[in-house]
C-alpha cells in the first residue's frame, strides 16, 4: 500500500514537472535539454530523472547534493528530497525493487516523506510562478 502511494506521488510530481518545464522551455538552456541520438526530445518524452535534473538545475527545486554525493540531511535541498520521491517512483519496477531495497519494505514513514516532499516541491514550483499557495488558500482557491 504504501509503496504505491509512494509511486503515484511520484507520478505526480513528475506531472507537476512536466507542466513547469513546458510552460518555462523557453527558459531552459539548450545544454539541459535531454536528447535522443543528437535529436532534442519533446517536453512529453522527459522521464522523471530528467524533469528533477533540470528543475534542481534550474534551482526551481534548490538542491545542496550532487548526484553520488553522500546524503546529509544538512546539505539537502528539496530537489534533492525529489530525487529520493523518484528512487521510490521506480521501485515500480520488480528488479529494481530486488536490487535496490533487498528485504526492506516501504513504510508508511516513506510515504510520509514522498507526501511532505511533494508538498514542498508544489510550493517552491508554485513560487516559480510568481503565485504564493499562503494567498491562492486564503482567497478560497483551494
Amino acid at each position: 500500500m504504501h509503496l504505491a502511494a509512494c509511486m503515484m506521488i511520484g507520478a505526480a510530481l513528475e506531472g507537476a514537472l512536466l507542466a513547469i518545464c513546458d510552460c518555462y522551455y523557453d527558459d531552459i538552456p539548450v545544454e539541459l535539454i535531454p536528447r535522443s541520438h543528437k535529436k532534442q526530445l519533446a517536453v512529453v518524452d522527459w522521464g522523471l530523472f530528467d524533469l528533477v535534473d533540470i528543475a534542481r538545475k534550474m534551482e526551481w527545486l534548490p538542491s545542496g547534493l550532487t548526484y553520488g554525493e553522500q546524503w546529509s540531511s544538512k546539505k539537502a535541498g528539496i530537489g534533492d528530497y525529489a530525487v529520493v520521491v523518484r528512487e521510490l517512483r521506480n521501485l515500480v519496477h520488480p528488479a529494481r525493487y530486488v536490487q535496490d531495497m533487498p528485504r526492506k519494505r516501504i513504510t508508511e514513514r516513506y510515504y510520509r516523506s514522498c507526501e511532505e516532499t511533494f508538498g514542498t516541491s508544489i510550493d517552491y514550483l508554485l513560487a516559480r510562478i510568481g503565485r504564493s499557495p499562503k494567498d491562492a488558500h486564503d482567497k478560497g482557491e483551494f
